[in-house]
């Protein structure tokens, strides 16, 4: 059953890491997007040796503050699990289901909520993905980056084959 994203039992001893707030900008709290049905928690989460760290819980999405900051120019990256280990479909098991114009609305520390509209959504072979064109923010605007597993499940390595990437810009 796919989820809302609320915060429910799952694997213990597992609490979201809240984001720090810093007076001079707005970092993201909350997310609820109606056209897949989630409505949870953002943690924020380190990049270590150029890779993005996981987020700790299935229900939760992870932010990466060196992307982009909400309300500044830049690319606020978040990502989710799909599904997860002897708990099933996680935070962003319906991400295949956005649509152009879906909308993504994001709470930041600052109470505000800012509003993204879905470009495109596609998947991407996980080991070569084109990271540089997919984080990257070329026209300098304000964008968001979901990214979560996709495709085929490699039941030998325990990994997703693919990516999925969905872009919004701010609308």
């Amino acid at each position: 059953m796919p989820t809302t994203g609320a915060i429910r039992p799952g694997p213990v001893g597992l609490a979201p890491v809240a984001p720090e707030v810093d007076a001079q900008r707005i970092a993201p709290v909350s997310i609820r997007i109606q056209s897949i049905g989630v409505d949870t928690e953002i943690e924020k989460r380190p990049v270590v040796g150029g890779t993005m760290q996981d987020p700790t819980t299935p229900w939760v999405l992870a932010w990466y503050p060196p992307f982009g900051w909400l309300g500044e120019p830049g690319n606020v990256v978040l990502a989710g699990h799909v599904d997860w280990f002897d708990v099933g479909p996680a935070v962003l098991a319906r991400a295949g289901e956005f649509q152009p114009g879906d909308q993504i609305e994001v709470t930041g520390s600052d109470v505000g909520i800012h509003t993204y509209e879905v470009e495109w959504n596609t998947l991407v072979d996980a080991a070569n993905p084109p990271m540089e064109e997919i984080l990257g923010n070329p026209d300098d605007g304000q964008i968001l980056t979901l990214i979560t597993c996709g495709g085929t499940f490699d039941s030998v390595s325990q990994h997703y084959l693919e990516r999925r990437f969905v872009r919004a810009t701010l609308a």
